[in-house]
């Protein structure tokens, strides 16, 4: 504790002595507030049976064994939490005190199917509130109705009887922060703006029931302003203010000064929205690039200083938390370039406020996960890593395996091979799969040679996973394992598609408490075995010509009474699936490590691989996992062991056939996108190994359209191959008549990976718009969403067929086969164009287009 006492002070004056005195207490005499204080819920260490929300993790060491792995940018300065954890609340609710914050905002969302409620009131929001009070301290909350787009939650009457019923629960409560005597109540309005007079209204019918109500907007200032009521308005942001072609500094975009200019014109209370900095890259699928360097809070005390000099009348921090876009204030590991202080951005707060940052104490060892104890001066609680996995002369026959603890002495060596419990496809010579793993559901594609990318040899075999999903049977005695075992997954490594992976349901003993629905219940852990965002998880993969994720189940799965595992990953070229139980003193490596420091925390081991595996085709998988001195036993690794060998031409299985596209004689549209003449916009023909053609047609942010050799009057049959290549992305394609306001047609929402099985969800759609269709377009909804039941993201495209009967007045839509969607109505009858939305992006293929009714 003592050393812990001497690193703080050494790195506290480190920090001081780099800070600008011209900036000290620059924001003294204004509030700061703090917004996106979001709930991390559902972690398995302090809940069994809450599912995971806002993250994901594999339970794996990452780079360091303190450090777990997780999908987002930074590392909490207290380890994975679960915001259920009032000692890790108290304890962020000191931190904020400690900094100046003179409140914080916890965002809530509201509950989709009425509107009423919030999601996670009782269990993690309102909580919070208890605790607040308990440390002196206010919070408010900001509605994320701005999110909800759609959905009951944005009518304004709805949106009324919400806020009243959350105001007569909340407004009187120490722990709720009031201004003016009034209670806060904060919501955004860009993506989300009924207008001043339903505004005006709605907070009128609030104001009538509970008292004054002080509303703080984030939206447009010329327009939130228009609204008497409201009382404090955050229109701009630090994060806009960079000119992308180059990086620099551009303050004139979204600029304070005229901003708070206007507000202050209308007797408005106006704030600047500041960033510690932005990067998005740990989910491409959502924000592709780092918006905003931090460079160690220097980008932030600069903004800050900046806006001071327009005179705003308070400041909004960005976002405690929000690891998703890397622009969190909370103390965190690696929090920004190369400081060591996880507490550095509240340090600045603190200069910023005029007063000295003193460190919380720690929450109590029993409240954080045992990773993360070493860290916080509890002792050693994380098993040593693997490190590297090396083979002599790159492919040879022997291993060097380096182990690394930061604590203790790493003092043994398992390797496994295959695993307790494995199937593995079967490989050169052999008949069938092999292994003590059965599959009982689903199809596979026959097993057939895999290619390294990195030379022409073959590096065994995989098959691959054709349906939906698949299950795999441990047998009897797959209980003997425990309720945790580690499982993994490998597979043939794409190059083109290097972040896919798949998911592996299991059992649950304790049913999983869904956030939404409200109410639902889960009975399977899902383990989503794919890569980070992160070039560590890809670059061996791509020399071995193998890709392995493994995991271990976040809470007790039930073995004994479903043996089962589910695989879902449909396209995916399978080599194997495995099992891990307890380590077995007859798997330990007997070879002396050569211990690479003082300490023996850093060793190498070198040993021969068995001969059996030398001497058999094919590619053979190994576990290993270290243990240190202390007990623990770090979490394994998976590797590769491909025997390279020359090509096996029997075995080599051509990609996946697709017909050539014959289209039919009163076609008005057919398209095997060849090349891309024919479509108005930014369309981009895309070269994909996976179809014989090699061509597909790419629709990102923006809109294409394509007019039909002849136009349609009536009924119409539109077929096509269609795909994502992101989660949570919409592509909507529609025929229209020729200004682009009325027509129908499909949307394949991609959704979030975790619902509707990772295969989205589709719908019918009718456009009957005043302007001509643009990128902000919606439309409606004219059947109900249900799931696609087609992988969102992973070959083979869907085969979409979407009918149009105007004798009839009816509307079917068809993935595969399968009818998803009917809907009656026959308003339009004149077609003379296809237009494509695309939204990062989708893929299509042999879009054919005819008049009549084509089954």
């Amino acid at each position: 504790m003592l050393l812990g006492l001497i690193l703080s002070l050494i790195c506290t004056t480190k920090l001081h002595a780099q800070m600008n005195p011209k900036t000290q207490g620059i924001a003294s005499k204004i509030p700061v507030f703090c917004q996106e204080w979001h709930g991390w819920w559902g972690f398995s260490y302090t809940h069994p049976n809450r599912a995971m929300s806002h993250m994901s993790t594999r339970l794996t060491s990452d780079m360091q064994p303190w450090r777990m792995q997780w999908d987002r940018n930074g590392y909490p300065y207290v380890g994975i939490y679960d915001s259920t954890n009032a000692d890790v609340i108290r304890w962020q609710i000191q931190c904020m005190k400690a900094a100046g914050i003179q409140s914080t905002v916890v965002m809530i969302h509201p509950e989709l199917s009425k509107g009423i409620t919030f999601l996670n009131e009782e269990q993690l929001f309102l909580p919070i509130l208890d605790l607040a009070a308990e440390q002196d301290y206010q919070i408010f909350y900001m509605d994320e109705v701005a999110f909800r787009k759609g959905s009951v939650c944005q009518e304004p009457d709805i949106m009324a009887k919400r806020i009243i019923r959350f105001l007569k629960i909340v407004k009187d409560h120490p722990g709720f922060l009031k201004i003016d005597g009034k209670p806060v109540y904060y919501y955004q309005t860009f993506g989300y703006w009924p207008g001043v007079e339903a505004t005006t209204k709605m907070m009128q019918a609030v104001e009538q029931e509970v008292g004054e109500v002080y509303w703080m907007i984030f939206g447009d200032v010329n327009k939130v302003s228009q609204v008497p009521q409201v009382d404090a308005i955050i229109s701009s942001a630090s994060n806009h203010r960079s000119e992308s072609k180059h990086r620099n500094v551009d303050f004139s975009i979204q600029d304070p000064a005229k901003t708070i200019a206007i507000g202050h014109k209308q007797n408005k209370k106006i704030g600047d929205m500041i960033y510690p900095k932005f990067d998005g890259t740990a989910q491409p699928w959502r924000q592709r690039k780092v918006g905003v360097y931090g460079k160690s809070a220097r980008t932030f005390e600069m903004h800050v200083e900046a806006t001071m000099q327009d005179k705003p009348d308070f400041i909004m921090l960005s976002s405690w938390n929000d690891y998703e876009e890397g622009a969190n204030f909370e103390p965190a590991w690696d929090i920004d370039g190369l400081t060591d202080d996880p507490f550095l951005y509240c340090r600045m707060i603190a200069h910023l406020k005029g007063k000295a940052f003193v460190e919380p104490a720690n929450p109590p060892k029993e409240s954080v996960i045992p990773m993360i104890w070493e860290k916080l001066g509890y002792g050693d609680g994380a098993g040593p890593i693997i490190d590297r996995v090396y083979r002599s002369h790159q492919r040879g026959g022997a291993m060097w395996v380096y182990a690394r603890d930061t604590v203790s002495p790493v003092v043994e060596l398992e390797v496994t091979w295959d695993g307790d419990r494995y199937w593995k496809a079967a490989q050169p010579g052999e008949s069938k799969d092999t292994g003590n793993i059965k599959i009982t559901e689903g199809d596979l594609g026959p097993s057939y040679a895999v290619k390294g990318i990195m030379g022409d040899f073959q590096i065994g075999c995989a098959r691959e996973l054709t349906s939906t999903s698949q299950r795999f049977d441990l047998g009897s005695t797959a209980h003997e394992l425990g309720d945790q075992p580690w499982i993994e997954a490998g597979w043939a490594f794409e190059p083109t598609s290097p972040l896919a992976g798949l998911k592996v349901l299991a059992r649950s003993v304790n049913q999983i408490a869904l956030s939404e629905p409200m109410g639902s219940i889960r009975t399977h852990v899902t383990l989503p075995l794919k890569p980070a965002n992160k070039p560590r998880e890809i670059s061996v993969e791509a020399w071995e010509g193998w890709q392995s994720m493994l995991a271990m189940p976040p809470r007790a799965i039930d073995l004994k009474n479903d043996p089962t595992l589910e695989i879902v990953g449909r396209g995916r070229r399978l080599a194997t699936l495995s099992v891990l139980g307890q380590p077995r003193e007859s798997r330990f490596v007997t070879q002396t490590p050569e211990i690479l420091d003082e300490k023996g925390l850093s060793v190498c081991y070198r040993f021969e691989m068995p001969d059996k595996i030398l001497d058999t085709p094919g590619v053979h998988f190994a576990w290993i996992r270290a243990k240190d001195s202390a007990g623990n036993w770090g979490s394994p690794k998976f590797v590769a062991i491909p025997n390279f060998e020359s090509a096996w031409p029997e075995l080599e299985k051509p990609v996946v056939e697709v017909e050539s596209l014959v289209a039919p004689a009163d076609a008005v549209i057919a398209d095997d996108m060849i090349n891309k003449d024919k479509w108005q916009g930014n369309a981009r023909i895309q070269s994909q190994q996976q179809i014989v053609d090699s061509s597909v047609l790419l629709v990102t942010n923006n809109i294409i359209k394509r007019p039909m050799d002849q136009p349609i009057k009536g009924s119409f049959t539109l077929t096509m191959d269609m795909l994502h290549t992101n989660y949570q992305r919409g592509g909507v394609v529609a025929v229209m008549n020729a200004s682009a306001t009325q027509g129908y047609g499909l949307l394949w929402d991609s959704s979030n990976e975790k619902y509707h099985e990772g295969q989205g969800a589709v719908c019918l759609m009718k456009f009957d718009e005043s302007k001509s269709f643009v990128y902000s377009t919606r439309g409606k909804s004219i059947s109900k969403r249900v799931s696609s039941g087609h992988s969102a993201v992973q070959w083979p495209m869907a085969k979409m067929r979407l009918i149009y009967d105007s004798e009839k007045g009816e509307l079917k839509l068809s993935v595969d086969g399968v009818v998803k969607g009917v809907a009656k109505d026959a308003d339009f009858k004149a077609f003379t164009q296809l237009v494509i939305r695309g939204n990062t992006a989708q893929l299509y293929d042999n879009i054919v287009l005819r008049p009549g009714v084509h089954e």
